[in-house]
């Protein structure tokens, strides 16, 4: 978080969120309490490596979609699987709808592989054994 310069001062690394931001917003949850520096720098580090670790996973998504822009379903879909977080106002995660396929009328109510109902005479027919025709030996 901190690198050393050769005059022994410190400067802070940019990051997704900084230090005095950190400590605005302790202060805005209670003003009576602060952040160490070294909790200050712990979540610094988090904060950063959570972000890294949410654009990593999306880009990773976008590029197996064939896209090479990261959306908000991207990083929906990563704080889902990775931390369970479901993240309101940004859309559904649902699968998109199925497409909705065509019956063949021919089929019957449960499918061309479903029972059926059958005229008389072929149903008759079906019922009947079937008499095997004699084999020659060779």
């Amino acid at each position: 978080i901190f690198f050393g310069m050769d005059d022994g001062s410190k400067t802070e690394k940019p990051g997704f969120i900084s230090h005095q931001k950190l400590s605005e917003l302790v202060q805005q949850v209670d003003s009576r309490h602060e952040l160490e520096p070294e909790v200050a720098d712990v979540l610094v580090e988090l904060a950063d490596s959570f972000v890294d670790s949410a654009i990593r996973f999306g880009s990773q998504l976008a590029k197996h979609r064939g896209d090479d822009t990261l959306t908000v379903r991207d990083i929906r879909l990563y704080l889902d699987r990775a931390y369970g977080l479901k993240v309101p106002g940004f859309g559904s995660l649902e699968p998109k709808e199925a497409k909705v396929q065509r019956r063949n009328p021919l089929a019957g109510p449960y499918g061309a592989g479903g029972p059926t109902r059958l005229p008389a005479d072929v149903h008759s027919a079906r019922s009947k054994p079937y008499a095997r025709p004699d084999r020659r030996q060779q």
